[in-house]
């Protein structure tokens, strides 16, 4: 009796108390992300602007890392909230992710590692964006 009163108590700890904490985490949960504000933006060419969010380029870099350059181009393509202006100004950094506010989200060099953390930031940004449009902020 003893043995049985353990193992429901083993079965109870083992399966209960992670389905109560996946319950817990859906009710009262909330996954956010934020991409925090690293400047604002200035362009140094005149003919630059940014009429919504945008991710800036170098285009003589793009030229020189053409993978990398198409993973960006394809994503950005699926998306209209974002626009992608490739430069040929002189630029600090290889690219930057500007918000609809000229403010940077990020700076990234044209390497794997960081063209999978800007793609990955897109989709934060963009999350963020939509949630804030549905709340009517």
């Amino acid at each position: 009796m003893k043995r049985k009163a353990l193992v429901v108590l083993f079965f109870i700890v083992v399966f209960g108390l992670p389905v109560c904490w996946y319950l817990f985490l859906q009710a009262f949960g909330e996954n956010k992300f934020a991409l925090p504000v690293l400047s604002t933006y200035e362009s140094t060419c005149d003919s630059l602007s940014f009429d919504k969010a945008g991710l800036l380029v170098d285009a003589d870099l793009a030229k020189t890392y053409p993978n990398e350059f198409a993973r960006i181009d394809e994503r950005l393509n699926q998306e209209s909230n974002l626009q992608l202006v490739l430069t040929s100004c002189e630029m600090a950094d290889d690219m930057m992710l500007v918000d609809h506010e000229n403010q940077v989200r990020g700076i990234y060099d044209l390497n794997r590692e960081e063209v999978d953390r800007l793609l990955a930031e897109i989709d934060i940004y963009l999350m963020n964006l939509n949630h804030s449009k549905r709340e009517g902020k």
